[in-house]
């Protein structure tokens, strides 16, 4: 029952007070630190790469995919990470919802993952986070024009309507409701145009999770000009939250990558 890492510190000052390391000593150390490795909790890398490979058509949010939310110019001017403090028309519209889309290696990802912004960087939402749905579409929703939050008809079409996918004129694309998360997936998983979806979480709930909810930062690999901006607001929202790079790292991602295409952000270059 003694703790890995307690045992392993009286091992290595049992052994200090030794002679020559014998081969029952060499072993039992050795064994520890394989115990300890394997108990180790899984990195932020290890977790979003296994989300990303092990997710499929589910209801349930965490076992869907990877959520992404790529900063989309309608969140919180200085705080790209969440929604709107204070509603601004033209400056800052909505702070009731996040558009963010899951990826998945079932998706169609041959000609790349599909992002809302093939240049764009963001934050990868925690797997564990209870972050609601509201609704979700198999392409661009076009969010910012529909009422009830981004899940109900356009403005302009004559109300009453229903855009919920399974009445009877939804119009299209529809929303699909949230305990049908998986048959949008499942759609898009057969899906040949290549396209990504849209999740549209709570941003009451979003709020009120942060910064749990938050569980990396991403840039897509090799753009210099975003990795710059994502390394910036990281360390701004680290700032703000008071962690550490290790609790919410910056991490690439590889589009072409699948099926683990997510990796540790590149080193900075030296500076004299």
């Amino acid at each position: 029952g003694m703790p890995c890492m307690v045992y392993f510190a009286s091992l290595t000052e049992s052994l200090s007070h030794t002679g020559p390391r014998t081969m029952w000593a060499a072993l039992a150390f050795a064994n520890v630190v394989a115990a300890c490795t394997a108990h180790a909790p899984a990195s932020v890398l290890d977790t979003v790469n296994s989300q990303y490979e092990h997710g499929a058509a589910s209801h349930v949010l965490s076992e869907a995919g990877v959520i992404l939310y790529q900063f989309d110019g309608l969140g919180e001017p200085t705080e790209p990470w969440r929604p709107c403090k204070h509603v601004t028309p033209n400056v800052c519209p909505f702070n009731d919802r996040v558009s963010c889309s899951i990826v998945n290696n079932r998706l169609p990802h041959s000609d790349g993952i599909q992002l809302y912004n093939s240049t764009g960087g963001g934050v990868v939402v925690s797997p564990r986070s209870s972050t609601d749905v509201l609704c979700s579409f198999d392409g661009d929703g076009a969010t910012g024009n529909r009422i009830d939050h981004g899940c109900g008809c356009e403005s302009y079409q004559p109300q009453p309507c229903n855009a919920t996918c399974g009445s009877p004129h939804p119009g299209t694309p529809c929303a699909f409701a949230p305990q049908q998360l998986g048959d949008m997936l499942e759609g898009c998983e057969k899906n040949q145009g290549f396209t990504y979806n849209e999740v549209v979480l709570s941003g009451k709930t979003w709020v009120s999770e942060l910064p749990t909810n938050i569980l990396a930062f991403f840039y897509p690999r090799g753009d210099r000009a975003c990795e710059a901006a994502m390394r910036a607001t990281q360390m701004q929202f680290l700032d703000v939250y008071g962690l550490a790079p290790a609790d919410v790292p910056l991490l690439a991602l590889d589009s072409r990558g699948a099926p683990r295409p997510f990796m540790k952000a590149e080193a900075l270059p030296h500076q004299a």
